[in-house]
């Protein structure tokens, strides 16, 4: 992850060992088969899922391939914390340098543009929202 351009700020709650790169292909075209939609960009390999259901997956695959010796939890508390679905604080445009009119646009479909109006607020089809609305509806 540290030549990955991430889309998010993220915390590490486990990790698992491969062998590979073959095993890492493997494992994205394994999340893809079984739900295709928890990919946040098609050609990026971050995934929209909780971290416990994301342990899930990994601790499944170690107790099938026998390397569960492979699957450590990095830091038990955080992944105990976010169980309680604690809600991260809301995206301030201005912090990421961004100002009032500025456009942004959908990377998956460049039609769907929001202009800021406001440190958390955007306008989409002539109404005043927050971005995590409107990524719901599309």
């Amino acid at each position: 992850m540290s030549n990955t351009a991430l889309p998010y700020e993220y915390e590490v709650y486990a990790t698992y060992e491969t062998s590979g790169n073959l095993e890492d292909l493997k494992f994205h075209e394994l999340i893809d088969t079984l739900n295709s939609e928890l990919r946040v960009v098609k050609n990026r390999e971050f995934y929209l899922m909780s971290p416990q259901e994301a342990y899930k997956l990994l601790e499944s695959i170690a107790y099938i391939s026998g390397t569960l010796d492979r699957l450590h939890i990095a830091n038990p508390e955080a992944l105990e914390k976010n169980k309680q679905n604690v809600k991260k604080p809301r995206i301030d445009f201005y912090e990421c340098g961004l100002k009032d009119g500025e456009v942004l646009e959908f990377i998956e479909d460049p039609s769907v543009k929001v202009v800021i109006c406001g440190k958390n607020k955007v306008m989409y089809n002539n109404v005043m929202r927050s971005l995590t609305d409107i990524v719901r509806e599309i």
